[in-house]
């Protein structure tokens, strides 16, 4: 009796004899995925030529209705999908949305009610086994495709960050004119380059691998985004764990939050600069602590520790209402002394304690689900996942505001991290 190979998805084997009926579950997930990365990396820079979505409706629309449309198809092929389903995630993030409604409901939140709907069901949908794994080649396309709309969108003059460090000449009476960017969101493009940086150094050969990576870490470092350093810092120590050896689940994990633990203590650790009697000058002072991007040394002081002052006011509300949180708010009405004087903080920088500060306890779910994914990560086959959700955790501990499900890197960390562990295996991917 002959043996037939496994079908595979991108090129069935010559000759097999199993019939082959059209797309599956799997070619519409992917096909689905590649589309809403596609529509949203476009938003990054058509964004700038759109009002703010929280001023005009169209804007709105724009933003969250196709990711809405992309999460109930992606939901849908996930129930669709004839493989084994995961159990604990779905539990646990089906559980986030009905605790979340019910309070939300109760005090009449609508905001909060779709903002926790929505985050829920695209980690739902990006965790289905319809969706399929992200590829280092189409991570590769998008950072291709970012630098010739990065330089062109700078041309254009509908950008104010260019490709080469000194063309950001709105940051020269700061000293930031070195900094560079994909896109017209520094954020964004930092942690965009850190992930093609850690996929490519882990799953690519050759000179093609040099020159993405150094091109990656050129984006990385002049970026000047401090928490993107941090989490390469912490990804390559991580990698460095993870190639000593087979190690347990349990060990895993542990290593994992051991890391993103020793991020948080950087963080207060950074802090106390508050009590040093001058900061550092010079080009490295400047970097770490933007020494030269404030008139004075307090607002400079302010700066370097906003991170664990934010932290601080996110925990104090959770303890005002522990069980179920304040629900939206504004953060300078609940906050009324501002850090840096002149400066409207928006509290938006910090994405686990201002959901802790929103929902209280009843976030406790959604928090079970990221452990489940850090065991996840951890327990995969490739060190990829593991890297990616650190470079996750830190962005959810210093960043909130992309941390959206209409947000392109957003759909880019949770769809590395919660597809299949079987499609890290491959070196290469279709």
């Amino acid at each position: 009796m002959s043996k037939h190979p496994a079908p595979c998805l991108s090129s069935p084997a010559a000759g097999t004899s199993r019939h082959v009926s059209g797309p599956t579950v799997a070619d519409a997930g992917r096909a689905l995925l590649l589309t809403t990365l596609a529509y949203y990396w476009l938003y990054l820079y058509l964004r700038v030529l759109l009002p703010p979505p929280d001023e005009a409706a169209g804007s709105y629309l724009v933003v969250v209705v196709p990711v809405a449309m992309a999460v109930c198809a992606g939901v849908l092929l996930h129930w669709a999908d004839p493989r084994p389903q995961w159990r604990t995630p779905q539990i646990l993030l089906l559980a986030f949305i009905g605790v979340a409604a019910l309070v939300s409901l109760t005090r009449g939140d609508d905001a909060t009610l779709r903002s926790a709907g929505l985050l829920a069901l695209a980690a739902l949908w990006l965790g289905g086994n319809a969706t399929g794994a992200l590829s280092v080649r189409t991570l590769n396309v998008f950072f291709v495709l970012s630098i010739v709309f990065g330089g062109l969108w700078f041309l254009l003059g509908l950008s104010d960050y260019g490709l080469l460090p000194g063309q950001y000449t709105e940051g020269a009476d700061r000293s930031i004119e070195w900094r560079v960017s994909l896109f017209p969101f520094v954020p964004e493009s930092g942690f965009f380059a850190l992930v093609v940086l850690l996929a490519n150094q882990l799953h690519r050969r050759g000179a093609m691998r040099m020159v993405t990576c150094g091109l990656a870490a050129y984006f990385v470092v002049f970026s000047g985004m401090r928490s993107a350093l941090l989490a390469l810092l912490l990804a390559e120590v991580y990698l460095w764990w993870f190639s000593r050896g087979r190690h347990s689940l349990g060990v895993r994990r542990t290593q994992l939050i051991s890391l993103l633990t020793m991020f948080v203590m950087l963080v207060v650790l950074s802090s106390l600069t508050a009590i040093a009697p001058v900061l550092p000058e010079g080009t490295l002072g400047n970097y770490l602590f933007r020494t030269e991007s404030f008139e004075d040394s307090e607002a400079a002081l302010s700066q370097s520790v906003y991170r664990g002052w934010l932290w601080a006011q996110h925990l104090q509300m959770f303890a005002s209402a522990p069980l179920a949180g304040l629900g939206s708010f504004d953060f300078h009405v609940v906050v009324t002394e501002s850090l840096i004087e002149g400066k409207e903080d928006t509290g938006s920088e910090a994405f686990i304690t201002g959901w802790l500060a929103r929902l209280g306890l009843c976030f406790a779910p959604f928090l079970v689900y990221l452990w489940w994914l850090c065991g996840r990560a951890g327990g995969a086959p490739s060190a990829l996942p593991g890297a990616v959700f650190l470079v996750l955790g830190v962005a959810a501990l210093a960043y909130g505001s992309f941390l959206v499900p209409y947000n392109f890197m957003f759909i880019v960390l949770f769809a590395l991290l919660a597809s299949r562990p079987a499609a890290h295996q491959r070196r290469t991917s279709p």
